[in-house]
């Protein structure tokens, strides 16, 4: 398995691949009714941000997993209470992690993680990392792995999205995580 850095042209060329991979936000605890559409128009603008990165985890040539990111000063605004009102400067956030259920608890997220890391840590721009879970009630939060990587609890931000089989979206906890680089 290949751990790679891709371009805007090499993620264009991966979509269809890329976009299924929006189906594991549909498990707990995110519960996100996925849209292909929607989700390759949200690939595009994390690829239109500055500085954005999407790395891909590649078996021969199926992508079963990616991680995107950009700088938190480019995250939606609403989310600086997590930070008491003001995203720290220096600050990358980890936007996805998503690896096919298939090919979960094999060191899959872990390697894709750490190239991600050692990218940005070479830039010298970025003095530490952040990254949001969705908490759910009953559900083992995917902060515990952040948790093995580094990271430590920062705050809370509510977000909205149309859960699998709701017509509406509604209100969601997030978690977000910063680490020390």
């Amino acid at each position: 398995m290949q751990i790679l850095p891709f371009s805007q042209e090499q993620t264009v060329q991966h979509m269809d691949q890329l976009v299924v991979l929006y189906k594991v936000y549909e498990e707990p605890p995110t519960l996100y009714k996925t849209d292909p559409a929607k989700d390759a128009n949200h690939f595009k603008k994390v690829m239109a941000r500055t500085d954005s990165v999407v790395f891909v985890a590649l078996q021969e040539t199926k992508v079963v997993g990616c991680l995107t990111g950009y700088p938190l000063e480019q995250e939606e605004k609403r989310h600086q209470v997590a930070f008491g009102g003001q995203y720290p400067p220096r600050t990358y956030h980890i936007k996805d992690l998503l690896v096919s259920p298939e090919h979960r608890h094999v060191g899959v997220a872990t390697r894709m993680y750490r190239a991600f890391e050692d990218q940005i840590k070479k830039t010298g721009n970025f003095d530490q990392i952040s990254v949001a879970a969705t908490l759910r009630d009953g559900v083992r939060p995917s902060g515990e792995m952040w948790q093995k990587f580094g990271f430590i609890s920062a705050g809370y931000s509510k977000s909205s999205w149309t859960l699998v089989g709701q017509e509406q979206p509604s209100e969601q906890t997030k978690q977000f995580w910063l680490k020390k680089l």
